[in-house]
C-alpha cells in the first residue's frame, strides 16, 4: 500500500466531446493511501468493499473527503482513502 499526494486535480470529460452523465468536479487535494488491486472480474469487484475497509484501518482517515476507485483497466483498480 502506498500513499499519494494530490493537489486537487480537476475531472475532465472524455476527450471524445461527451460526459456519459458523470458528475463533473475537483477531486479535493491532500495525502491518500492507496492499493491496487488486481484480476478478473467479478471477483475483482467483490474485494473492493474489503480492500477499502482495510486501508480504512491501518490509520485514522479523512472522512470528509471521498473514498476513490479509479479503474486503470477491466483488471486493475487504484482503491484511494484520504488521510489526514
Amino acid at each position: 500500500m502506498n500513499e499519494i499526494h494530490i493537489e486537487g486535480s480537476g475531472w475532465r470529460t472524455p476527450r471524445l466531446g461527451f460526459s456519459f452523465d458523470l458528475a463533473v468536479g475537483v477531486l479535493p487535494g491532500g495525502r491518500y493511501r492507496r492499493t491496487v488491486p488486481e484480476g478478473d472480474p467479478p471477483a475483482l469487484h467483490e474485494r473492493i468493499g474489503p480492500a477499502m475497509e482495510d486501508l480504512k484501518a491501518l490509520a485514522p482517515w479523512d472522512s470528509s473527503r471521498p473514498l476513490v476507485e479509479f479503474y486503470r483497466r477491466h483488471t486493475v483498480i487504484e482503491l484511494w482513502v484520504p488521510i489526514s
